[in-house]
């Protein structure tokens, strides 16, 4: 299966027969994703040669455009699903050419169906609205228009040939075409799929494209991705990341339709669990770290964007897309999470222009003020309510969770935020000593950092991916080799440890929210120990036909859960590029 998407529109789903099951777009009114779909698929194609048809072969240019190769007795074609940067359009480009001596009929049928509406967040339920199809005043081509009573949204076919089109007796758009393409010659068409609040912007950004040219926004496509990739010697290694990194770009971050603001969320696609939704953790830690190598002004705008619409609520579980709680409980992790970014997003541009911003100067303040409600003084440890799978913690002092507040209050004593450059030096220093001596236990005779600790002697020996123990020197905070965090590895990754998965083809470290290995766990090990046997194993796994999931199979690498999964495709992104520049 294959995608694609812009800013404003992702196809989630496009079959290895050129059928495309469903398109969708960010709202805010809607709080997160609306998604069109047909009764047995949205878009489809039928197409002949001499009155035999055809069948698809089907491959992704540029790992980002899917392409549909068809061919008989000389003549040959081929369809492309282009995404236009800053288009409220899909492009539907065809060309044909005929080798052979004689000439060649060929006839090309493209069914669309629009006719059911899902809002998804999280889960995905139909929404019930007006539709009225008809040929538009604007074009004389196909529109659906959606009404709550208001208008909703409108989505307008387009194509140079316009008395090609029609509906059929089931209510679905047909762009029917027939054409006699002569010995040696050549033939070549766009369609395009334009979307609006009404008919008018949805009519209007088909005729902007067309006016454009399919050439041009083809070109200017393809200049993007060539400025954001990264070269790798090793094919698949290549595949891997530069797929996965224009999934991260385009699928953990978008731009609504109403409100024309940029956004961040899980994933675009409804394939992943909890899709549509906002994760600080998420955004923050796992895609931001990849869209800022790749896209600074990208990554700007969404610190701003997590500044101001997120900024209120920061450090709960998950919320919509316009910042209001989704899913209520507090997180250590998520809550110090912006701070993290905004040092990785110094650090990769040496723009401190960004303390600059009152935004984000009020941000820092609040997470500051935050922090303190959770402090406690007994331990030195900051709490938690629930840890970083979003599931109830054991033990509510986690020990990665503070080490990440370390790292983000050496951050802020390194920017001397406030002019307070020796007070957050100071509770970094206190909060390492807390940690290390709250922390740290002999367990089957060897000191190591525990997962968490209730304060009391308590202690639980345990670690999950999406905040991982493996992690620890990434921050800074101990060495490689520092014996403690050696045992701490060893105990974790033993057989025996029940999440270990050692001494399957895809070991990996998994958890209890999802007991198999997690390609996060894969990500930690390259990142933090330079694993090149996992990157290996990484390059070996399906996963999710090729796109980054929550966890695989621990023998065939296949997905087991979390389908589509953008911001951990970011996270995995970024542990190779580093990997490949060490």
């Amino acid at each position: 299966m294959l995608l694609t998407a812009n800013e404003y529109i992702a196809l989630p789903e496009i079959m290895d027969d050129a059928s495309v099951l469903s398109m969708n777009f960010l709202s805010m009114r809607h709080k997160g994703m609306v998604e069109i779909l047909g009764r047995k698929g949205l878009a489809s194609w039928h197409i002949t040669a001499d009155g035999a048809p055809l069948s698809f072969s089907a491959t992704l240019d540029k790992g980002w455009i899917p392409s549909f190769s068809f061919a008989s007795s000389g003549m040959s074609g081929k369809i492309e699903y282009i995404a236009p940067l800053g288009q409220r359009v899909i492009c539907m480009a065809i060309c044909m050419r005929n080798e052979s001596v004689s000439d060649v009929e060929v006839t090309l049928d493209m069914f669309f169906d629009a006719c059911r509406v899902m809002h998804t967040v999280n889960e995905s339920k139909e929404i019930r609205l007006e539709r009225r199809v008809g040929l538009s005043s604007w074009s004389g081509m196909p529109v659906f228009e959606f009404f709550d009573p208001w208008p909703s949204f409108s989505i307008a076919l387009y194509g140079s040939e316009s008395d090609a089109w029609s509906f059929d007796e089931d209510g679905r758009a047909v762009w029917h075409h027939k054409t006699l393409i002569s010995a040696g010659g050549g033939k070549r068409f766009a369609l395009f799929i334009g979307l609006g609040f009404d008919e008018v912007a949805a009519v209007t950004s088909c005729r902007e494209c067309e006016r454009w040219g399919i050439g041009h926004l083809r070109s200017e496509l393809v200049d993007y991705i060539e400025k954001v990739r990264f070269g790798c010697e090793d094919k698949r290694l290549d595949m891997l990341v530069n797929r996965n990194l224009l999934f991260c770009l385009f699928f953990s971050t978008g731009i609504t339709l109403d409100t024309e603001e940029i956004v961040s969320v899980t994933s675009r696609s409804s394939k992943y669990y909890v899709s549509a939704a906002y994760w600080d953790r998420d955004a923050l830690l796992w895609a931001f770290p990849t869209i800022c190598l790749a896209d600074t002004e990208k990554a700007r705008r969404l610190l701003l964007y997590a500044s101001t619409i997120q900024a209120e609520n920061v450090g709960i579980h998950s919320r919509y897309i316009d910042g209001t709680v989704l899913e209520p409980g507090f997180e250590l992790d998520e809550l110090v999470s912006p701070v993290i970014a905004i040092g990785e997003y110094i650090r990769t541009t040496c723009d401190t222009s960004i303390l600059d911003e009152p935004d984000i100067c009020r941000l820092l303040r609040m997470i500051l003020e935050r922090l303190g409600i959770w402090y406690d003084a007994g331990t030195g440890l900051y709490a938690t309510f629930l840890q970083p799978t979003d599931d109830m913690t054991h033990f509510k002092f986690l020990t990665y969770d503070n080490v990440l507040v370390w790292r983000a209050l050496m951050y802020l004593s390194s920017w001397n935020f406030s002019g307070r450059r020796d007070t957050f030096a100071e509770m970094a220093d206190a909060l390492k000593n807390a940690i290390n001596k709250q922390c740290v236990h002999e367990v089957d005779g060897f000191c190591q950092f525990v997962w968490a600790v209730d304060g009391n002697g308590g202690y639980d020996v345990y670690d999950e991916p999406p905040g991982s123990l493996v992690l620890l020197p990434c921050f800074g905070f101990c060495d490689k080799d520092d014996s403690i965090y050696v045992n701490t590895l060893r105990r974790i990754m033993d057989p025996s440890y029940e999440y270990s998965f050692a001494g399957h083809r895809f070991a990996a470290i998994g958890c209890e929210h999802a007991p198999h290995p997690w390609v996060l766990s894969m990500a930690n090990s390259i990142r933090a120990l330079n694993d090149e046997a996992m990157v290996q194993r990484l390059c070996e796994a399906p996963l999710d036909d090729g796109i980054v999931c929550e966890s695989i199979d621990e023998d065939t690498g296949m997905v087991t859960t979390g389908n589509a999964f953008a911001t951990a495709a970011g996270y995995v992104v970024a542990s190779l590029i580093s990997f490949m520049g060490n």
